[in-house]
């Protein structure tokens, strides 16, 4: 038997191996969800759409857009900013409309006109202080906070225990 066709082969064989063995780049989610959050803006497997827009309430559409998440919060970027996002004790100012999941809007800034501002890791919910600390300013992204970084199980107002939230967020400004 020649000896260059067992060689030919080992080569052949460990192209293969090797081949199989090379990371391959997981294409980013499109509207994803999971059972499982992986931590700050990485993209999930598509299985369910995690968010519909409802039709005639404001909502805007994350067709084609990369959900992020960041502990538990899944968010889509609408516009990109820049600059540095908040850090605990920073004021962030935004502008935001806050929506149930049947598209009925139960809060927005922009109605009101003004601006809010709040301290990263002060007084609003969970999800927010999150947000604030990957969002720039000039950033808008759309976000859904389920009921354990909103309200938990308690009515606040108009919403009720066990809400999931979701908010068009735009970051004005953080210092």
């Amino acid at each position: 038997m020649n000896r260059k066709f067992p060689a030919l082969i080992s080569m052949i064989v460990l192209t293969l191996i090797l081949g199989g063995c090379q990371k391959k780049q997981a294409e980013p989610s499109k509207v994803a969800t999971s059972t499982s959050v992986p931590s700050t803006g990485a993209p999930m497997p598509a299985s369910k759409p995690l968010y519909t827009p409802v039709p005639d309430s404001g909502m805007p559409s994350v067709e084609g857009l990369t959900a992020r998440h960041i502990e538990g919060v899944t968010y889509f970027l609408l516009q990109e900013g820049e600059g540095e996002p908040g850090k605990t004790g920073q004021t962030v100012t935004t502008h935001y409309t806050g929506w149930f999941e049947s598209g009925k809007v139960f809060d927005s800034s922009r109605t009101r006109g003004t601006p809010f501002s709040f301290e990263v890791g002060g007084r609003v919910i969970k999800g927010w202080n999150l947000l604030a600390t990957v969002l720039r300013p000039g950033d808008k992204a759309l976000a859904i906070i389920p009921p354990h970084l909103a309200y938990g199980s308690s009515d606040y107002g108009p919403i009720p225990g066990n809400s999931t939230l979701i908010f068009e967020m735009e970051v004005l400004g953080a210092k």
